[in-house]
């Protein structure tokens, strides 16, 4: 895991190359993996900053604040993985981050939050 949470992370040089916006991270307890999560913009809205904080610790600890795991494929028997994905879940995933409630982090709050951000964006 980084020191810092929100320091730039080592990566191969055979890494794609992100979008503007983009960082690696390393996630809790898997040295060799490395997820990709949004920049904070300092001119988003509160909720779409606290939802990408939200996302941004999940992925780098483990667990949401809300409680929710990151749930990782390779970690999941047959059985485990079936009812996860008859949920709609790792269809084609490796990794799933869960939000409970109304979590910032979750896309019920955040997709929304984004899209208005967005909207007020392209019409201003």
């Amino acid at each position: 895991m980084s020191l810092d949470p929100f320091e730039p992370v080592p990566v191969g040089d055979d890494a794609p190359a992100l979008a503007p916006g983009q960082e690696w991270v390393i996630p809790a307890g898997r040295p060799l993996d490395r997820l990709v999560v949004q920049s904070i913009p300092d001119d988003a809205p509160a909720v779409v900053r606290e939802g990408l904080a939200r996302r941004r610790i999940q992925a780098i600890e483990g667990e949401c604040p809300c409680g929710g795991p990151m749930v990782w494929a390779d970690q999941l028997d047959d059985d485990q993985l079936a009812k996860i994905r008859a949920l709609g879940l790792l269809d084609g995933h490796m990794v799933h981050g869960v939000h409970f409630g109304d979590c910032p982090g979750g896309d019920r709050v955040l997709v929304p939050a984004l899209a208005d951000w967005h909207a007020e964006h392209d019409a201003g």
